[in-house]
């Protein structure tokens, strides 16, 4: 870069780092979402440092409105996948014995 650009554009801005993003995401949830319980921003927190796509996402809603029903559909998305998973580990056998 040469010096007359660096002078007129400054130095070259870098995107936050995933902790920076992390720690406003956190702080977002805290803020908004803190009359929801500790629950919520716990699995919340537990979200964003499993995926930082989640944290990319969450970050880029304006409205708080949609922010905060994102963040509810993906928790919503994430329990649902973890009781799948929970199913999944029963054999079909007791399952079905069950039923009878």
């Amino acid at each position: 870069m040469n010096k007359v650009h660096s002078l007129v554009y400054g130095p070259p801005s870098l995107p936050p780092t995933f902790p920076e993003c992390l720690t406003q995401a956190i702080r977002i949830v805290e803020d908004e979402e803190g009359d929801q319980g500790m629950d919520v921003m716990m699995r919340a927190a537990d979200l964003f440092d499993k995926d930082t796509r989640t944290i990319i996402a969450y970050l880029a809603f304006t409205k708080r409105e949609m922010r905060s029903t994102w963040l509810h559909c993906r928790l919503g998305q994430v329990a649902h996948e973890a009781t799948l998973m929970d199913l999944s580990m029963f054999p079909n056998a007791d399952i079905n014995a069950d039923m009878l």
